[in-house]
């Protein structure tokens, strides 16, 4: 007898080697080994029960001992593959019909406010597509409670309600949640007993240094529209209040624009009683393009109201920039969509897109240049602050004829280039 190779004496006599299930004992060195059958194993390490996994469907020990598959894998013939319903993308087994990175084949993926059914991406629950996209109409300020209902400038989208920037939509009302103590902080968040005031948004027992209680809301008088300069004096919608005064919204001492026409440019802007603050005048400050870039550089949002005259006719006309003018800056476009250019004496907003549907070159910021807008440029005012040209049409709309016609051109500046800056100012917000 040799006890090092017998499976019924191994290593010691009366020892056993066990079978178990699909299993063949075996005794080497005085050990009892296990061998199992093919597509079996024992992965449990207990020989008592032989080889206890069938490998070829076990999704734990899938081929081989303690290859497991993924929650979303299944094993078949001895291969992790994806469970019926599923398919393999970059390695991942997924839904494909509700996937949003992959949806209805793998690599498509759903934009921002879609997710994946059936396959399909769709609006998420609480969005509404307009036009290629899905939005919350209740947020977006350029859909604001319906497609294509756009906030003016300096007005935010709160429930679906346009309200000035500050303020949000409360029952159907824009209110002003740092002061309103009814709706003090939040919506339906009334003030009473010992703190009955809303001071910053928070419920206090009296309002703070710089504010004057007025019917519980706590208000700084020299700038409160509804209470300018003492409780329950309003300004006019076309006013603001400035120094607990109410002053005619627009571009008090302009040399360029009158009261009627500075509420004209306010209302094409969106803000009716704003007031503006001039960083340049050419009468006043005179020099170039860099001193007007000096004088008005970081400033914005700005509004460039010019008088041109063209062959002894004047026209007074201009243009509105969301960006920042700089001093230093050569080559780069600023702004945005909502830059638009004006002309005064043909009461018309020249709004964008022009031809060009694509172009993001709303205004231009050259270290020299006097204000340009527009890629081409629609309108450029050089170096000298005395001349140009004009090329309107490319961003910005014509009014009549059509990009690049002379036409257009002449409809804005009286010619392309044949005219001069008898006086150009800035005023920034």
């Amino acid at each position: 007898m040799n006890v090092g190779f017998d499976v019924n004496n191994c290593g010691a006599c009366g020892k056993v080697c066990p079978t178990g299930t699909s299993g063949t004992a075996g005794c080497t060195s005085g050990s009892c080994v296990l061998t199992c059958a093919t597509g079996y194993g024992n992965c449990d390490d207990d020989a008592t029960n032989g080889c206890e996994i069938t490998l070829a469907n076990n999704d734990k020990n899938c081929g081989v001992c303690g290859k497991a598959c993924t929650a979303t894998e299944t094993c078949l013939s001895s291969k992790c593959e994806c469970k019926t319903g599923t398919t393999r993308c970059s390695g991942v087994c997924v839904d494909t019909t509700s996937s949003d990175a992959n949806c209805g084949l793998c690599g498509r993926v759903c934009p921002a406010g879609e997710s994946c059914a059936a396959s399909a991406c769709q609006c998420k629950t609480g969005f509404t597509r307009c036009g290629t996209a899905c939005t919350d109409t209740k947020t977006d300020a350029s859909n604001c409670g319906a497609c294509g209902a756009a906030c003016g400038y300096g007005k935010v989208c709160s429930a679906g309600m346009c309200c000035p920037a500050g303020q949000i939509a409360c029952g159907g009302v824009c209110v002003d949640p740092s002061t309103d103590p009814s709706n003090c902080g939040a919506c339906g968040t009334a003030c009473s007993g010992t703190t009955a005031y809303c001071a910053s948004g928070t419920c206090s027992g009296a309002c703070g240094a710089g504010t004057t209680a007025c019917s519980y809301a706590c208000v700084d008088t020299t700038k409160d529209p509804k209470n300018c300069g003492v409780c329950g004096k309003a300004c006019l919608a076309t006013e603001v209040c400035f120094g607990s005064a109410c002053l005619q919204g627009g571009f008090p001492g302009s040399g360029i624009v009158n009261v009627t026409q500075a509420t004209r440019i306010n209302q094409w802007v969106g803000t009716p009683g704003q007031l503006w603050q001039r960083c340049y005048s050419k009468a006043v400050n005179g020099g170039t393009g860099a001193t007007f870039r000096s004088l008005c550089s970081g400033k914005a949002p700005t509004v460039t109201v010019a008088r041109l005259n063209s062959a002894g006719v004047t026209r007074v006309m201009g243009g509105y920039n969301t960006g920042a003018w700089a001093s230093s800056a050569t080559g780069a476009y600023i702004g945005s969509s909502a830059n638009f250019l004006f002309s005064i004496t043909n009461d018309f907003k020249h709004t964008y897109p022009g031809t060009s549907t694509t172009s993001t070159s709303y205004a231009y910021n050259n270290s020299s240049y006097g204000p340009t807008f527009g890629g081409g440029h629609d309108w450029h005012v050089n170096s000298t602050m005395n001349g140009g040209y004009c090329y309107l049409g490319h961003t910005y709309t014509c009014r009549v004829g059509t990009y690049p016609s002379t036409t257009c051109q002449a409809d804005l500046c009286g010619t392309y280039s044949s005219w001069t800056v008898e006086d150009l100012e800035v005023w920034y917000k």
